[in-house]
């Protein structure tokens, strides 16, 4: 199921009046208030926790796309230009409950909640999500969306005309960006099966902005 088929599902949690407070906060306070609080239960009335707890970056990236039009469509005055990537949508009181030395790779891509402690943590960096390049051989600009776990091995022009693998310069003022910070999370000793064990941690990646 694509990610726009929960538009419908998202439009109408977000006409609801308590959550247009919640909107009208970030339209109002943005870039420093970049974020939504949304409990499960929330989620849950709008046939949207399932879909969240399954697939959470699909789900998630059509609620993001949705609350860039209703803050578009707020009637404030000023309302400012905001990137749907910037933005975060927060599912509060958890999903499945997990210890963090019980995290398997078939977690990979669900909604998880885990308590841990943070043992380390990076400064913010702002990172590309979407690149603008400029080809040198024929003068087309495109861009192309950035994975922030990997890199792309190799970048070709999508002028059929040139189909060329560069050189190209990096449009930096017409890039797409967005915060991230590394963190490392260790769990708990209560939690910890033997403690004369090393206990285990997680490397975690945040995205956007921390501002609740």
């Amino acid at each position: 199921m694509s990610a726009k088929n929960f538009h419908h599902e998202w439009s109408q949690l977000f006409e609801r009046d308590y959550i247009k407070s919640r909107i009208t906060e970030i339209a109002e306070g943005y870039p420093v208030v970049s974020s939504i609080e949304i409990s499960l239960r929330e989620l849950e009335a709008f046939d949207l926790l399932d879909p969240l707890s399954e697939s959470p970056e699909e789900v998630l990236v059509s609620g993001r796309e949705v609350l860039v039009q209703c803050i578009d469509d707020s009637p404030l005055p000023d309302t400012p230009a905001i990137v749907a990537e910037q933005l975060s949508i927060r599912p509060t009181e958890g999903a499945v409950c997990l210890p963090i030395g019980a995290i398997r790779n078939h977690h990979r891509g669900m909604l998880i909640e885990s308590v841990g402690i943070i043992r380390r943590c990076t400064g913010l960096k702002a990172i590309i999500i979407k690149a603008a390049y400029h080809c040198n051989r024929c003068g087309h600009i495109f861009y192309q969306k950035q994975n922030i776990f990997k890199k792309i091995k190799s970048i070709v022009c999508p002028n059929p005309n040139c189909d060329r693998q560069g050189p190209f310069d990096l449009l930096e003022k017409e890039c797409k960006f967005i915060d991230i910070q590394r963190l490392t999370i260790q769990e708990p000793f209560d939690e910890m099966d033997d403690r004369r064990k090393e206990p285990k941690c997680l490397d975690v990646v945040i995205r956007g902005g921390l501002d609740r």
